[in-house]
């Protein structure tokens, strides 16, 4: 703001104009906290694509295999069959069964 503000009184970072008047704020200024660094289009990219593996990594879901007894795994959680009812693809990973349950 000014150069004769007492040092702390006035945190760094961005000042623009309050819309509201400023009231709550220093003057008619409020703060804005300073802006991250940003990344780049490599490291965004390599950031969600981890995501996504984990996202759609088979996992268990609590059903018994009708064939060998184990717990079934979906096959790809982020994909839902637009059936009426809608179904998730599972499958055992121990005798290969392969079927399809209600979302």
């Amino acid at each position: 703001m000014t150069d004769n503000d007492e040092a702390g009184s006035i945190p760094p970072g961005n000042w623009m104009a309050c819309p509201f008047g400023g009231r709550a704020h220093f003057g008619n200024a409020i703060w804005l906290p300073p802006k991250p660094p940003l990344k780049s289009l490599e490291e965004h990219n390599a950031e969600r694509r981890a995501a996504y593996q984990a996202a759609s990594a088979p996992r268990p879901n609590g059903i018994a295999c009708p064939e060998c007894g184990t717990e079934l795994l979906d096959s790809n959680p982020m994909v839902v069959l637009t059936t009426n009812p809608a179904k998730i693809q599972v499958r055992c990973q121990f005798c290969d069964y392969y079927g399809e349950r209600l979302a």
